[in-house]
């Protein structure tokens, strides 16, 4: 049985379908305040799982709360961690689809982030920062997690 670590600061019951994943897979877990990202391994956490609900978050975390994304960002590249960003979004399978991505938003406020634009900004991050956007689903999330800390995930 392996142990993962879930930070504290993880929603409570936000991800409550990713914690009935890990247990009916045998996987403990523990909470604990993490350096980076949602979820790590006790005994490596050189690779690290930052989840996020949908691409509305997404879009939150880099505009509205830019400054404190790239501080955690910036934390795990300068310690030599990998930080996956894992996204629930039902239709988009790789970074690229982000472009055809149409934010509901849109419908309320013409100036809201479009696909297009989150594409760049996500691209740029991969660059800049070593890090890597992964998409996924909600059924698929607990077992994309221990893929990605199991090196599974080609970059």
């Amino acid at each position: 049985m392996r142990t993962i670590m879930m930070d504290t600061r993880e929603q409570e019951h936000k991800h409550d379908f990713v914690l009935d994943w890990f247990e009916k897979n045998d996987y403990k877990v523990i909470r604990s305040k993490l350096f980076v990202g949602d979820y790590t391994y006790l005994d490596n956490q050189t690779i690290c799982v930052d989840t996020k609900k949908d691409l509305l978050e997404v879009v939150g975390n880099v505009t509205k709360q830019h400054q404190r994304f790239v501080d955690e960002l910036q934390r795990a590249s300068e310690n030599g961690i990998k930080l996956y960003i894992l996204v629930c979004e039902d239709g988009i399978n790789e970074l690229s689809d982000v472009n055809r991505w149409w934010n509901p938003r849109l419908r309320y406020n013409p100036k809201a982030t479009k696909g297009t634009t989150l594409f760049k900004i996500l691209y740029k991050i991969e660059k800049e920062y070593n890090t890597k956007f992964i998409f996924t689903t909600k059924e698929r999330c607990g077992a994309d997690i221990i893929k990605i800390l199991d090196g599974g995930i080609n970059d």
